[in-house]
């Protein structure tokens, strides 16, 4: 079970990862859409999150918590794969606005791996296994994000 807390007044002021206290930082933005969706997902190394959205029509929501168990083992398994052998770019449309995209962030033992998506690939895209890990944990990260936010990603 997650414990969660939403919290309208701290709103989280993280600009850049932290190699000594970050694992992941994700965002999540819907493009140039009628809700102008944007949401974000920080992963510290005790695998607490803390998460906040907004949508063009209301105040940034903030909330924080402990990973579900499932996601933990999932970004430790991330982790320990070579993350250098992945794309730094998947599905991405340059230029266009009203495609939605992901941004990821992953600190692999001190080392900083970024990626940008477009969309979460099908795992049976994947070239390689660690393209496999990449995406299901992407995918269950985002599905996490969207229960979370109450949001559909």
């Amino acid at each position: 079970m997650t414990n969660s807390r939403n919290n309208t007044d701290k709103k989280i002021k993280i600009k850049a990862l932290n190699t000594e206290k970050h694992l992941l930082k994700l965002s999540y933005f819907d493009g140039f859409s009628e809700q102008l969706l944007q949401i974000e997902l920080w992963v510290d190394l005790d695998f607490n999150y803390q998460l906040s959205y907004s949508t063009f029509q209301s105040e940034e929501v903030c909330m924080e918590g402990q990973l579900p168990q499932k996601i933990k083992s999932e970004l430790a398994t991330l982790i320990d794969h070579e993350l250098t052998s992945l794309k730094t770019d998947y599905h991405i449309h340059e230029g266009a606005t009203d495609f939605s995209s992901y941004a990821i962030t992953i600190n692999q033992y001190g080392e900083i791996h970024k990626f940008r998506l477009g969309a979460i690939p099908d795992e049976s895209e994947a070239e390689i296994e660690a393209e496999v890990v990449f995406f299901k944990t992407l995918l269950t990260l985002s599905k996490f994000m969207s229960q979370q936010s109450g949001t559909e990603i």
